[in-house]
C-alpha cells in the first residue's frame, strides 16, 4: 500500500503513482496533472480562500527561515505523538486555504497515517534531514518520521510573498529512497 500523499492547495493524494485529486463529490483519477497540485474547490471555499487574510493578526508571522523551521518542527512532533489538531491548529494561520479544505486535509491525513502505523507500526520519532532556498522566496524543509519496520518522510514548501513566509504545500511520502532526489 502507497501513503504517498502531497497535501497542497488543492489536496491533492497521489496512490500507485496515479494522482488523485480530490472534489467535494468524490476522488477522481486525474493523469494530466502528472503529480503536479492543482487550485481546487467549490467556488465558495475559493472565494473564503481569496477573502482571507494571509497571516492571521493573532499570531506572529514567519518573518525568518528559522521561525519557518520551528513550525515545522512543533507540527512534525505533535504529528508523532499522534496530536493531529493541536498539529494542523499550528499550520492554519500560516496555510492560505479554507478552513473547510484544512480540516479535510487534517482528517485525510489522519486516516493515511493510522493505516500507516497499521502497516509500518507504531511511530518512533522525526528528525529534521534537510533544507533548501530558492530565489529567496521559496523554502523547503524535509523531515524523517521513523516507524517499528519503516519510514515516511514529510516535505514543508513555503512561499514568501512579501517579508514573511507562507505555507504553499505540505506532504508525506512513504517511498523513502524519494528523499534522495
Amino acid at each position: 500500500m502507497n501513503f504517498k500523499a502531497a497535501l497542497v492547495f488543492s489536496l491533492c493524494f497521489l496512490s500507485a503513482h496515479q494522482p488523485i485529486v480530490w472534489s467535494e463529490e468524490r476522488a477522481v483519477e486525474n493523469p494530466a496533472i502528472n503529480g503536479q497540485a492543482q487550485m481546487q474547490g467549490t467556488p465558495a471555499e475559493l472565494q473564503q480562500s481569496a477573502e482571507q487574510p494571509l497571516v492571521s493578526a493573532a499570531v506572529a508571522p514567519l518573518r525568518t527561515e528559522a521561525d519557518a523551521l520551528l513550525l515545522c518542527e512543533a507540527f512534525m512532533q505533535a504529528v508523532a505523538a499522534g496530536r493531529f489538531e493541536e498539529a494542523f491548529n499550528l499550520i492554519r494561520p500560516y496555510f492560505p486555504v479554507s478552513e473547510a479544505r484544512i480540516t479535510k486535509i487534517e482528517t485525510e491525513t489522519k486516516q493515511q497515517l493510522g493505516m500507516a502505523e497499521l502497516q509500518f507500526g507504531k511511530s518512533i520519532d522525526h528528525a529534521f534531514t534537510s533544507g533548501e532556498e530558492v530565489h529567496g522566496s521559496v523554502l523547503r524543509y524535509r523531515f524523517l518520521q521513523r516507524y517499528e519496520r519503516d519510514a515516511i518522510f514529510w516535505e514543508f514548501v513555503f512561499y514568501k510573498p512579501e517579508g514573511y513566509w507562507l505555507i504553499n504545500a505540505l506532504g508525506f511520502d512513504d517511498e523513502i529512497r524519494n528523499l534522495f532526489d
